[in-house]
């Protein structure tokens, strides 16, 4: 379930990133809830890898302080597909946050428009996520918006002709 992002597939690739490369995204929750992933549109350049993502708070339109980041990574390979990352914490509604990932590989991601410098690239070292982001500002602002969101997984338990799907209701099966 998609808690904060844009769950689209964009119509628009972007050029190849080379690695080491970060793209941020930024959005405003507009509910708090909790996640346990990061899903992001990923195509390898020439050769699979992995990417690791992190969550960063918003200080006057740019990344800053480091929320959360991935210990684990995920794999992007040539062919473009929704790839997955864990990371789990928590957003409050109102607060606008950066989603970035981080590749060891050069990389493709898709976009649509977006808002007046909603988007941002970086070439730091993989997977090095500053705190603040501002030691290592961004090298270019785009008014696009990257296909990544925080995602939470919904659990489905059945109890004797009813299901429970957490956070919404019981239903009579």
């Amino acid at each position: 379930m998609n808690v904060l992002g844009y769950d689209t597939i964009g119509a628009n690739l972007t050029g190849t990133y080379t690695a080491p490369a970060q793209l941020g995204c930024k959005f405003t929750a507009s509910g708090s809830d909790t996640f346990d992933s990061v899903k992001v549109w990923l195509q390898a350049g020439s050769t699979s890898g992995n990417f690791k993502v992190a969550l960063y708070s918003d200080s006057a339109g740019s990344p800053d302080a480091l929320l959360y980041s991935s210990a684990g990574s995920g794999t992007l390979t040539t062919t473009g597909a929704w790839v997955s990352c864990p990371l789990s914490g928590s957003i409050v509604s109102g607060t606008t946050y950066w989603i970035v990932v981080s590749c060891d590989v050069d990389f493709l991601m898709v976009y649509d428009g977006g808002g007046a410098n909603q988007t941002f690239d970086d070439y730091t070292a993989y997977p090095t996520f500053n705190n603040p982001y501002g030691v290592s500002a961004p090298d270019n602002y785009y008014g696009a918006v990257i296909s990544i969101y925080l995602d939470r997984t919904i659990t489905i338990t059945t109890i004797k002709g009813l299901a429970t799907i957490k956070g919404i209701a019981t239903l009579k099966l």
